[in-house]
């Protein structure tokens, strides 16, 4: 039992979502804010991916993968300088196969022609310049199960290639996928969703490869090899009577040295986070209509409805049964 395990094992994907584009200069593209963690995997050439604000572009190379696990507003160009034109979404490229020139555009220079294929779908769109190809999409995932999980993830993870090559479990991952997205076969949407697991998990983990010294949460605590049996057992059996003391002994330490580790590498006490594990763990059996406020109590460790009920409220500000009728509606 490994601590990226349990947290995995709680995340649920339910849909995926990709596409093939091929930009010419100049070029520009917006992604809208969304539901959806979006990727891009650049085939060719380069590009600039803006996030607004004060951040610098982000420079992506061929074999590079980059995952925004919050849907961030974002913008691809093929210039690390904002455009004189605006960014055509990303919808309306994909949403229509025709020519549509604009003053706007043809006073930029930019040729806004898309030509849609069949599966994988290939969008062309931009000038007459240097080619830049990409794969795009999304990752949508249900329920709770997540919310941990990319809580504790910057706004984009940038997974650089080789020398111009997209790193092995990329690159053959891709391959399934693009194999399972032209087949037609039974069952290729579930063959897709899993490869698209494991493309989110790969680029977790290089994400913990990369922390800084200092850093703290969960990532952190993947580095740490007395936190990360704890946290592992925490999500594992939250509704165990754990004390500090008694987690301190699973992991090998004293009461007062797994307590001061802990809170060094989280940001908080051993009991504080288990307590907000559990409140997690209840938000999401909540949803299920045949499990009573008594039942969800002693899966997450309370020994009566009350006591459940008393801290979920001093957690969420809301009762469980008011919560359950409100995500409901």
């Amino acid at each position: 039992m490994d601590l990226l395990s349990e947290l995995f094992r709680d995340v649920q994907l339910v849909s995926t979502l990709y596409g093939r584009f091929d930009a010419h200069a100049p070029w520009a593209i917006g992604y809208p804010a969304g539901p959806l963690a979006g990727f891009h995997v650049v085939l060719e050439g380069e590009c600039w991916l803006h996030l607004g604000g004060t951040a610098a572009p982000l420079h992506l190379v061929a074999g590079d993968f980059a995952v925004l696990p919050h849907g961030t507003t974002r913008v691809l160009r093929d210039s690390a300088a904002a455009s004189r034109y605006a960014a055509p979404s990303v919808t309306d490229i994909v949403g229509h196969a025709v020519s549509r020139p604009t003053s706007e555009s043809s006073h930029a220079g930019v040729r806004d022609v898309i030509s849609l294929s069949a599966v994988p779908q290939v969008a062309r769109f931009g000038g007459t310049g240097s080619r830049m190809q990409y794969l795009c999409g999304g990752f949508e995932f249900g329920g709770d199960g997540a919310r941990p999980l990319l809580a504790a993830l910057p706004e984009v993870i940038h997974v650089r290639g080789e020398q111009g090559r997209m790193l092995p479990w990329l690159e053959s991952n891709l391959q399934a996928i693009a194999c399972e997205l032209a087949s037609g076969r039974p069952g290729a949407a579930m063959v897709i969703g899993r490869l698209s697991e494991v493309l989110f998990v790969q680029a977790v983990r290089a994400h913990l490869a990369d922390l800084p010294p200092g850093a703290v949460g969960w990532t952190a605590a993947a580095h740490d090899a007395h936190v990360s049996r704890a946290l592992a057992l925490l999500h594992h059996e939250p509704s165990r009577d754990w004390t500090i003391a008694t987690l301190g002994a699973a992991v090998g330490l004293s009461r007062s040295s797994f307590a001061a580790r802990f809170h060094g590498v989280m940001g908080q006490p051993p009991l504080a986070y288990l307590t907000t594990w559990r409140m997690h763990r209840a938000r999401g059996m909540l949803r299920n209509p045949d499990l009573s406020i008594a039942q969800i109590a002693d899966h997450v460790g309370y020994a009566s409805a009350a006591a459940f009920t008393a801290a979920f409220k001093r957690e969420t500000g809301s009762a469980p049964g008011a919560w359950r009728r409100s995500a409901a509606a």
